[in-house]
C-alpha cells in the first residue's frame, strides 16, 4: 500500500523585497544591500551563522536568513480544527480562523483560533509557495465525493465559547490522504529589524506557535478562499511590497511529493 504525503514549505518575513539570481545553481553568492534583510528556503552558503533549529543568517554584507524546513522544531501546541476560513480588512493582517464546533448545541463552536498573517507575507509566502500544492491537494481529493454538508453552514457567524489568537510569519502545510496539517512559526518583527541594520542576531528566533490539524477537504475550501482576499489585498498594497508571483525568488520548492 503506497501512502502519498505531500509537503508544502512556506517562507518567512521578507522586508523589503529584493530579487534574488534567477538560476537555483550555486553560482556566486548573492549580495543584498547592507540595510536590507530576507527570510528564503534557499541553499545557505558557506560561511553562513547556524543560529537555532533551521534558522540560519548570512555573515557580513550578506544580510540574508534562511530556514531548512527539515529541521524545524515542531509545535508543541495542537488544535484539531472542524471548519476553517479566511477574512480580511484593509489595513489589518489576514485572519485564518480555525474552528471546533459545539456537538452538543448547533450553530456554537466550542473554540476559535485566529491566526494573524501580515497582509504582504500572507501572498508572497503563504500564497505564493502554495500554487503548486494548492493544485496537488485538489488532485488528490479529485476522486472523492463531494462534501456537501459544509457548503450549507456558516461557522464564521457563530458564537464562540473560547477564543484565542497568534500572530505568524512562516507555515509548513502537509497532506496525506485525508488528512492535514499547518504547522504555524514566528520570527520576531524585532529580531528581523535590528539584524537588517547591522545589529546582531540577539533577537532572531524562530518560534514554534501552533500546529493546526485538519482534513484535507478544508485545507483545500481555505487556499481557495485565498483567490478573493490576494486580489483584495492587491488593490490595497503596492505590488513592489507584495513582490508579485512572477517575479518570486528562484530556488523555493513549491511542493514535495514522496511514495
Amino acid at each position: 500500500m503506497n501512502a502519498v504525503a505531500v509537503v508544502n514549505v512556506g517562507s518567512g518575513y521578507n522586508e523589503p523585497p529584493v530579487m534574488s539570481p534567477k538560476s537555483r545553481n550555486r553560482r556566486k553568492p548573492f549580495r543584498p544591500p547592507m540595510n536590507s534583510s530576507r527570510i528564503q528556503r534557499l541553499p545557505s552558503a558557506e560561511g553562513d551563522l547556524q543560529l537555532s533549529s533551521g534558522l540560519r543568517v548570512g555573515v557580513g554584507n550578506r544580510r540574508l536568513i534562511t530556514i531548512d524546513s527539515r529541521l524545524l522544531d515542531s509545535p508543541t501546541n495542537v488544535y484539531d480544527a472542524d471548519v476553517s476560513w479566511l477574512e480580511y480588512r484593509e489595513g489589518s493582517p489576514v485572519s485564518l480562523f480555525f474552528a471546533k464546533e459545539d456537538r452538543d448545541h448547533e450553530k456554537r463552536l466550542k473554540t476559535r483560533l485566529q491566526i494573524k498573517f501580515p497582509a504582504e507575507d500572507f501572498v508572497r509566502h503563504f500564497w505564493a509557495n502554495s500554487r503548486a500544492f494548492h493544485e496537488t491537494v485538489r488532485k488528490i481529493l479529485s476522486g472523492l465525493s463531494a462534501v456537501e454538508w459544509r457548503n450549507v453552514i456558516k461557522p464564521e457567524s457563530w458564537p464562540a465559547e473560547k477564543e484565542h489568537s497568534e500572530w505568524v510569519n512562516f507555515e509548513y502545510m502537509a497532506v496525506s490522504g485525508t488528512q492535514a496539517a499547518i504547522d504555524f512559526y514566528n520570527l520576531h518583527v524585532g529580531g528581523i529589524a535590528r539584524y537588517s541594520m547591522g545589529q546582531g542576531t540577539a533577537g532572531l528566533e524562530l518560534k514554534p506557535v501552533v500546529r493546526v490539524q485538519l482534513t484535507a477537504f478544508e485545507l483545500l475550501r481555505l487556499l481557495d478562499a485565498g483567490h478573493a482576499i490576494v486580489d483584495t489585498i492587491k488593490t490595497h498594497i503596492p505590488a513592489t511590497m507584495l513582490m508579485e508571483e512572477g517575479a518570486a525568488p528562484a530556488g523555493r520548492e513549491a511542493s514535495e511529493q514522496q511514495s
